[in-house]
């Protein structure tokens, strides 16, 4: 029987990042995952052709690169052959009439394209810069935070002090807007309300959502800001990087390894047993990155340490609207109507427009097939050409919103049924539309690979109904309350149970913070070691900010 110090269960990022944390402090870790690969969500292959690399999911790595795990490790990460490729070119919005909205890495450029867009519209973007400035010094840092602690305290009086409290009020107000009401108060043209709306439905913030405009509010200025980066020659060079560091720390990745049980003992985790029979003994604790349901009501199925009202929550878990994946190998860039600039940038947001994107939200949580998706259209071989041969040009399209359980077609064109029946009917729809802002555009496509809500969930389970977050990201599923009110620390009822992944925060996106925050922890490196200093630092915080108001 093999013992560990940690056991981990799944390969995706958040579990890489911990694994690696913990062997590098000395524990001795494994990680178990169930495919024949790790990375979970973060994937890519050979799909469309030899020598044509698509991310298969996930791809832009923004958020991973201000883990503090990948500043601590990223001189080894690329002597591991992970390299990052940038562009300074991260998005634009394109429209029916050829009309498109960029954003680029040069702010000054970007005001110049707004100014002659619409003079209104530039004087409500630098406004809304300013906000998001106020907002990076009083709020982000809680992005990096565990929650609740007493840390998360401290962020929170610091950032007050530093921009007052009338400023901080005035941008927690823009985040608890919705992506319509933010666009609205700011903009005024539709093209550019639309630029914010369309980040929203990345995840699943529908115009009309409340607190929808977070997400947006961040991403439209820290893309510019930072551009956008992907992993050169495919997200899987990263995935091996991350394997090869932790084994060079003295850890064990395993994959075709199903864990089917959490052992118990009383109320305490010792261990996992395998899909072959196989246990594995954990001395200081098991590690799960899973959806709460898998967890509480599979894997510890069995276990009586588990009461009736936390299997309960974890059934409730909430999950958003589904994705599809549709990858196109062409033989030539996209022929955008905008221009021909337009096939340089990394993310084309096709809506086209706020009612656009509110009708296919609300036909999708209605369970019918929206008539006309939002896409997301990647272009990474704009940003890394290495990813296929020369004059060959790949289109990573991730479409949303989407019914995992279709009960209509807004269009009449479609009978709902399985997935694996639909999948390339709508595909077809979807390449209608590109041809829609790119004419000409299907007599460049040379390959074809289509993944349906159901081909996600069934890659990744933490996919439940195909949702590529890993839950929705409502306020009341959202910062302390992810995946419930007391569940966002990561420990679990059971002792020496972790959980960790999208399901807990910070939430979706390749972050991997709880997988950070986690091993921090455990690591004794982190709040454990520092809460003292912290509630004392929050309160005199607090005090004097009393005193000065």
């Amino acid at each position: 029987m093999t013992t560990r110090d940690f056991v981990i269960i799944g390969g995706g990022i958040n579990s890489l990042v911990a694994a690696a944390h913990l062997a590098e402090s000395g524990r001795d870790v494994q990680i178990l995952e169930r495919n024949d690969q790790v990375g979970g969500a973060l994937q890519s292959s050979e799909i469309l052709g030899e020598g044509i690399e698509a991310d298969l999911y996930a791809t832009n790595l923004n958020l991973f690169l201000a883990n503090p795990g990948y500043e601590k490790w990223k001189d080894k990460l690329r002597k591991l052959g992970f390299e990052p490729a940038h562009t300074t070119k991260p998005y634009c919005n394109v429209f029916p009439d050829g009309k498109a909205i960029k954003v680029y890495g040069d702010i000054e450029k970007t005001r110049a394209g707004l100014r002659e867009h619409s003079p209104e519209d530039l004087r409500g973007f630098d406004e809304l810069y300013s906000e998001y400035k106020a907002f990076n010094k009083a709020m982000f840092p809680l992005y990096r935070a565990p929650m609740p602690t007493a840390e998360t305290v401290s962020l929170l009086t610091s950032g007050m002090a530093k921009v007052g409290f009338n400023k901080f009020m005035e941008v927690g107000q823009i985040v608890l807007s919705s992506t319509r009401e933010l666009g609205d108060q700011y903009f005024h043209t539709k093209e550019m309300k639309a630029l914010i709306s369309t980040w929203g439905l990345h995840m699943d913030y529908g115009p009309e959502v409340s607190a929808g405009a977070m997400f947006p509010f961040m991403e439209t200025f820290a893309d510019m800001e930072n551009g956008m980066t992907l992993a050169k020659g495919g997200a899987q060079n990263l995935i091996k990087a991350m394997v090869a560091l932790i084994k060079e720390f003295g850890g064990v990745v395993t994959t075709n390894a199903e864990v089917v049980e959490i052992l118990t003992e009383g109320d305490k985790a010792t261990g996992v047993r395998l899909a072959n029979g196989e246990v594995i003994e954990a001395r200081e604790g098991v590690i799960a990155c899973t959806g709460p349901n898998a967890l509480y009501n599979e894997l510890l199925g069995k276990s009586s340490a588990i009461d009736h009202h936390v299997r309960s929550k974890a059934a409730r878990y909430q999950y958003g609207p589904a994705t599809m994946m549709v990858h196109l190998a062409l033989d030539a860039p996209a022929p955008w109507k905008a221009g021909d600039d337009i096939k340089d940038f990394q993310y084309v947001h096709i809506g086209p427009y706020v009612d656009d994107m509110s009708r296919t939200y609300t036909q999708a949580i209605q369970g019918a097939l929206p008539d006309s998706p939002t896409l997301i259209v990647g272009q990474p071989t704009a940003t890394d050409p290495s990813r296929a041969p020369e004059g060959t040009h790949v289109l990573w399209v991730q479409v949303r919103c989407l019914p995992f359980e279709p009960t209509s077609d807004a269009k009449g064109e479609i009978t709902p049924g399985s997935w694996d029946d639909m999948k390339e009917a709508y595909a077809d729809r979807v390449v209608d539309k590109l041809e829609e802002y790119a004419p000409g555009l299907k007599d460049h496509i040379i390959a074809r690979d289509v993944r349906s809500p159901l081909d996600l969930q069934r890659h990744n389970p933490n996919l439940v109904h195909g949702d590529s977050v890993g839950g929705s990201h409502h306020i009341r599923q959202m910062f302390l309350f992810r995946p419930w009110l007391g569940g966002s620390t990561y420990k679990t009822p059971v002792e020496d149970l972790y959980l960790i992944g999208a399901a807990t925060w910070p939430g979706g996106g390749l972050n991997g913070l709880s997988g950070w925050h986690l091993s921090d922890h455990l690591v004794g490196d982190s709040i454990q070691d520092r809460i003292s200093d912290k509630v004392v630092d929050g309160v005199n915080r607090v005090r004097e900010f009393v005193k000065r108001w």
